[in-house]
């Protein structure tokens, strides 16, 4: 993980409130109490339209809860992995690198294989040829 990663999962709050199942129960139970009252009026199926919408909000939202749960525990359960290494590369093989690539890319070859390397050659960096010297 790079260090602006690192930053972001320390400024996470990883106690996560349990006010909003609380807040979930409340409204489901409400709703309920509200529901039986409106028994054989005129709003009783308005009601139990608003009751099932209300009951996939709250579903919704503990699955978002516990989500959120997992993702936290996972965050500390994990370790921070340490950055790779970056290989040294003196200077001066990088610049025959990239002199190398310019070369190649200014001669003609006709064969199959300079073909495929010349359509490819957007891939090779200066570094990447410096390392790849035997």
């Amino acid at each position: 993980m790079d260090n602006s990663t690192e930053n972001v999962i320390s400024d996470v709050n990883h106690e996560l409130s349990s006010e909003w199942i609380v807040l979930s129960n409340r409204v489901r139970s409400r709703l309920q109490e509200v529901h039986a009252m409106a028994s054989g009026t005129p709003v009783e199926a308005e009601l139990a339209l608003l009751a099932a919408d209300t009951s996939k909000i709250c579903d919704h939202l503990e699955r978002i809860h516990s989500n959120v749960g997992q993702l936290l525990s996972e965050l500390d359960e994990k370790p921070s992995e340490p950055e790779p290494a970056t290989p040294t590369v003196e200077p001066t093989e990088v610049q025959l690198g990239a002199i190398q690539i310019q070369r190649e890319t200014h001669e003609l070859d006709q064969d199959f294989k300079g073909i495929i390397k010349a359509l490819f050659m957007w891939k090779d960096d200066p570094a990447e040829k410096a390392k790849e010297k035997p």
